[in-house]
């Protein structure tokens, strides 16, 4: 296996990108909120003056380019490839690496994105004045460990299947959205204004003017015209808790749960925050959560769900409330917690200034509404597919750092991959699944599995085969 410096891989100059001018609407641009991981994010997308593409066309991002975070405390060296056909336009603060025919472009960004990679980038952080930047000539010079093409894309072919799960992701996401948009509960937040008289059943123990917008009740009626259950039947759900209030010490405890860290889908154990195992034991048994519950924040921003890994407990900050279904499947409610629907009426019971908060005693009045039973089942399905589907997306972006890791130590041979990626390619996964398989979270005896579902996941690959990329 050869080391050679990242410019001679690469078909373009490396240097950052331009300053182009924003715009509301217009062509998309990656920025550094897009790079978060392996893979780019372009779920939340800016937009430039179309005028700046053809200022600028040699700073398009085609598909499986990558993009380098070049500047900024704590997301300086983060790395992503492109996986879209939109030609998203890049920024001052992000460096273009096109990567030439022969090498996997999939691979050198896993190679960058493992603890060696890392390293390697970060040597050439400069900068004196609370901006940090990374060296144009130091990146260019990076050795890259480039070993034959069939091990390459045998790493790089798992990246791809992170794309492919997020797109299976967001399909199955769009769905549950069409079916609550069919049953009226997307709420509306199109030009809100405030009303003078309201029906004495839509009148709540507070007379805020916030709380009787026309958008408010309008959303509270379409909830309204399907039967309803509300968070504090103790018929139908149990545990309705808030968090805990205190000031938190952190540690190597157990998970922590903020309200930033709710992104609609599971929490993984291995990525959370973390908590002081003295100051956890001290809290009350009410903020602690479980896998059997459906998380939703009740403070700032109101409505970000998810839910917890399989077998796994946590405790619940001050603006992360918690309820557990009896009646109804935790991703049906979890998925409707989801829509905007379940944000207004959040809102509507909501108080504060500065910050928007919704105090427990109003939380058990919110309604869940239940629309078609085989609607129902169809909306959970999908919602736990979906999750599950993000899970392994998260799972095999750790795995492929590692498998670079491993590679570079010599825990795994360059033949082994060669060998697996020529059994996939005759369709055989045996070699694959016992590699995937011996992955595990840390060095440490007895850690557990890197991919917890093995055979789970290639059920999701099959069945998000034909999906891009």
């Amino acid at each position: 296996m050869a080391w050679r410096p990242l410019a001679e891989l690469c078909v373009n100059p490396i240097g950052p990108g331009p300053h182009p001018s924003f715009a509301p609407t217009g062509h998309p641009c990656l920025k550094t909120k897009n790079v978060l991981g392996v893979v780019v994010d372009t779920n939340e997308m800016d937009f430039v003056d179309p005028n700046n593409i053809t200022r600028w066309p040699h700073y398009l991002i085609e598909s499986e380019d990558l993009v380098l975070n070049i500047t900024g405390s704590g997301s300086i060296g983060r790395i992503g490839i492109y996986f879209g056909n939109d030609r998203p336009l890049t920024n001052q603060h992000l460096a273009k690496l096109s990567i030439a025919p022969g090498t996997d472009a999939a691979y050198v960004c896993s190679f960058l994105s493992s603890w060696w990679g890392e390293r390697l980038l970060e040597q050439g952080v400069g900068g004196s004045t609370g901006q940090l930047n990374l060296v144009n000539e130091h990146i260019r010079q990076v050795p890259i460990l480039e070993p034959n093409l069939l091990a390459q894309r045998y790493i790089g072919d798992k990246v791809r299947q992170v794309e492919r799960l997020r797109e299976l992701a967001r399909r199955l996401r769009s769905g549950t959205t069409d079916a609550f948009a069919s049953a009226g509960l997307l709420g509306s937040v199109a030009n809100p204004r405030r009303i003078g008289r309201v029906s004495s059943v839509d009148v709540l123990d507070r007379l805020d003017a916030l709380h009787y917008r026309d958008d408010l009740i309008k959303n509270l009626h379409a909830i309204r015209r399907h039967p309803t259950i509300r968070l504090g039947s103790t018929a139908n759900f149990s545990g309705l808790a808030d968090g805990d209030h205190g000031n938190p010490c952190y540690g190597n405890g157990p998970i922590y749960v903020r309200a930033t860290e709710l992104a609609g889908d599971t929490l993984q154990a291995q990525t959370e925050v973390r908590l002081d195992s003295r100051y956890a034991a001290g809290v009350s048994a009410s903020v602690w959560a479980t896998s059997d519950e459906v998380l939703f924040s009740i403070v700032g921003t109101l409505g970000a769900t998810g839910i917890l890994e399989n077998g796994v407990t946590a405790v619940l900050s001050r603006g992360v409330a918690k309820v557990r279904p009896l009646t109804l499947s935790k991703y049906y409610v979890k998925a409707f917690m989801r829509t905007n629907a379940f944000a207004l009426e959040l809102l509507r019971r909501s108080v504060g200034t500065i910050q928007r908060g919704v105090y427990l005693e109003s939380l058990q009045h919110l309604e869940i509404p239940i629309i078609e039973k085989n609607v129902v089942q169809i909306i959970a399905r999908s919602e736990e597919l979906a999750d599950q589907s993000l899970l392994l997306a998260k799972m095999l972006t750790r795995a492929v750092k590692v498998l670079v890791e491993n590679l570079i130590e010599g825990r795994i041979s360059e033949a082994d991959l060669i060998a697996a990626q020529k059994a996939l390619d005759a369709g055989d996964r045996s070699a694959d699944r016992k590699i995937l398989k011996a992955l595990r979270q840390s060095d440490a005896p007895g850690a557990k599995p890197l991919i917890t579902d093995v055979d789970g996941l290639y059920a999701l690959l099959d069945d998000s085969e034909g999906l891009d990329p």
